[in-house]
């Protein structure tokens, strides 16, 4: 019976993983687009997929991408399968958002997501400062000709990023992975980006600009008491200085939080801790950065904590009802420049103000009524009544 069983659920994952193949949404650039606009109609939807692909996709998104024409990736984007773009002369893929290519949810049916890249002359796949591109396989084409990485972002490649002649890499992003095979190229006038690949294979000058100063290996947290402890490991230390600690609340705007002396060797295991005394409700997103001696960088991928104290996250307006202007208080500190929404009772948008500090003041133009003060942020939701006489 068991063996049946066995049997039956290995012919049951391949059957799915056969079903997540076939299934895939392909669209046809023609002049600037942007993801986000685009409808059913745009697209054409394979395996009974459902176009366009939206939050988490399981199958492969299938960019063609016309001569002088740009498709802008302006949406997060999970795929459980492939991205296959397909790029005409001086095309542009530009990418500003959140994009993680992972392959079917059953790696030893499927395999790892790969993100080719087909060029047909002088194409451009751009990663704006809001873009962040995860590849669990590899990335590109060893054939690709005249292909310009401009990546002010992040690009990370578990496996092998490749390109042929003419390469050129630009931008003041971050560009690692596993391996980087290229044939001839330069970096851009303004130099390379930050390289932090495993293995470096090409007669270019990548692999000179190769900057390897950490090996991580690991990146946690714990919540400990009222504070968020971070524990990471490095394999190997090498030409480097220092840790720049990170956090952010929306994972796109970093500020630096810590800067920690690195104590490591040359292939030896050594464990770091950071304890955050005073962290935020709700989830924050952290991240390392690592400097060398000589000044250059390497950006690693952010981890996501969530944290949760016994306060009950609240605010308070007075005087209500009000005559003139409002008293915002917070019992917490919000994220910096999130807003507060004030809404009709109908769900009409009226006013909306950046969250400067814990204490707002809310000025009185409009018409008597009542209405809605709205504030929200990464797992947080407060809705309040409000009475203008």
């Amino acid at each position: 019976m068991l063996t049946s069983n066995k049997v039956y659920l290995t012919i049951a994952l391949l059957l799915c993983a056969r079903l997540l193949e076939a299934q895939s949404c392909s669209i046809t650039i023609n002049g600037t687009v942007n993801f986000s606009t685009t409808v059913s109609g745009d697209w054409t939807a394979a395996g009974g997929a459902t176009c366009p692909p939206t939050s988490t996709f399981n199958g492969d998104v299938i960019l063609d991408i016309g001569n002088n024409d740009t498709f802008i990736m302006d949406t997060d984007l999970i795929v459980n399968g492939n991205i296959v773009a397909d790029l005409a002369n001086n095309s542009i893929l530009r990418i500003a958002a959140d994009i993680d290519v992972i392959g079917t949810p059953v790696p030893d049916l499927g395999g790892t997501g790969n993100f080719a890249l087909t060029n047909n002359g002088n194409s451009t796949l751009e990663i704006t400062g809001t873009g962040d591109v995860s590849v669990q396989g590899d990335m590109g084409d060893p054939t690709n000709n005249n292909v310009t990485f401009d990546v002010d972002g992040l690009l990370q490649v578990d496996l092998t990023l490749f390109s042929k002649n003419g390469t050129v890499f630009q931008g003041s992003g971050s560009v690692g992975g596993g391996g980087l095979e290229v044939g001839g190229g330069s970096c851009g006038p303004g130099g390379c980006p930050n390289f932090g690949f495993d293995t470096c294979v090409g007669d270019t000058d990548f692999c000179n600009n190769e900057v390897l100063p950490v090996t991580l290996v690991s990146f946690s947290y714990k919540t400990k008491d009222e504070s968020i402890l971070l524990l990471w490991t490095t394999a190997s230390e090498e030409n480097f200085d220092f840790f720049i600690l990170e956090h952010s609340r929306n994972g796109i705007a970093f500020t630096p939080a810590a800067k920690i002396k690195g104590k490591g060797g040359f292939e030896v295991l050594t464990n770091y801790s950071y304890v955050v005394d005073t962290p935020q409700e709700g989830i924050t997103y952290y991240r390392l950065q690592a400097i060398d001696l000589d000044g250059k960088s390497e950006v690693f991928h952010p981890i996501v904590t969530k944290y949760s104290s016994n306060l009950t996250l609240d605010f308070d307006l007075y005087p209500n009802p009000s005559l003139e202007e409002v008293v915002l208080q917070f019992n917490f500190t919000p994220s910096k420049n999130n807003s507060i929404d004030l809404y009709s009772l109908q769900g009409k948008l009226l006013q909306t103000i950046v969250a400067t500090g814990n204490k707002i003041i809310l000025h009185n133009k409009i018409e008597e009524g009542i209405y809605l003060v709205h504030y929200q942020e990464a797992g947080i939701s407060i809705v309040k009544k409000i009475v203008i006489e």
